[in-house]
């Protein structure tokens, strides 16, 4: 009787065991759509057009973002985003960014400073439809995100990732403005796609209606390539 009891308890105690291993799983796989490690790079291509009123620019160059060192900001130990760009795939990397970001995971999301501005990128565990205020940190207002197309399948021109999150950060639209923002992620590379569409409509009486651009800006960064140096 004795021996029966202890193989119950022998299977129950490692269902559990498993049980709980397995519901772990996804928490911790979730944090490899934005991957930090130092050395690791990714480049992209980036279109980029301004709409004025009386004019606008348009302009193409490449990216490179890289993780360097750690440092600390009061109790959070961030990475130094290192940002390069130039105009030409033939050209040279400069020896010095242009610009330096950071980024540093917590237990339940992933935060980014761009341009001295706090976002969160991601909140965990990852979830279809689920929704958080990227703009929380920050003084810019409520902005919503939402994951969508968990663990699908993405092109990027000719590059497959098979297994990426869809970050929707904005996706509205009315007769007098546009603003669409998007992040694709993919599992062990991080951020491969990202796309912004803002738009002021022109109000006139001829064009009211007509979502005709009056000022705005299209946004367009596309992963090409990526490693670890």
């Amino acid at each position: 009787m004795n021996r029966f009891f202890s193989l119950i308890f022998f299977f129950v105690a490692s269902f559990l065991i498993t049980g709980c291993s397995s519901e772990q799983d996804p928490d911790v796989s979730d944090y490899q759509y934005f991957p930090i490690e130092k050395g690791m790079y990714v480049l992209y291509s980036v279109d980029k057009k301004t709409y004025g009123v009386s004019d606008s620019t348009h302009s193409f160059y490449y990216l490179k973002e890289i993780i360097g060192d750690t440092f600390r900001a009061g109790d959070e130990v961030k990475y130094r985003v290192e940002r390069y760009t130039k105009k030409s795939l033939a050209d040279p990397w400069s020896a010095q960014p242009d610009s330096v970001w950071s980024e540093f995971n917590s237990k339940n999301n992933v935060t980014r400073m761009e341009n001295n501005i706090r976002f969160i990128k991601m909140t965990f565990p990852l979830e279809n439809d689920k929704t958080w205020d990227g703009n929380a940190e920050n003084t810019l207002g409520q902005e919503f995100y939402k994951v969508k197309d968990l663990k699908r399948t993405f092109y990027v021109d000719t590059i497959y990732f098979p297994n990426s999150v869809k970050i929707i950060q904005a996706d509205n639209q009315n007769l007098i403005e546009k603003k669409y923002k998007v992040e694709y992620y993919a599992k062990h590379v991080g951020l491969i796609y990202k796309e912004k569409r803002i738009y002021e409509y022109d109000q006139s009486s001829s064009a009211i209606g007509k979502y005709v651009i009056k000022t705005g800006e299209t946004y367009v960064q596309k992963i090409y390539a990526y490693g670890k140096e």
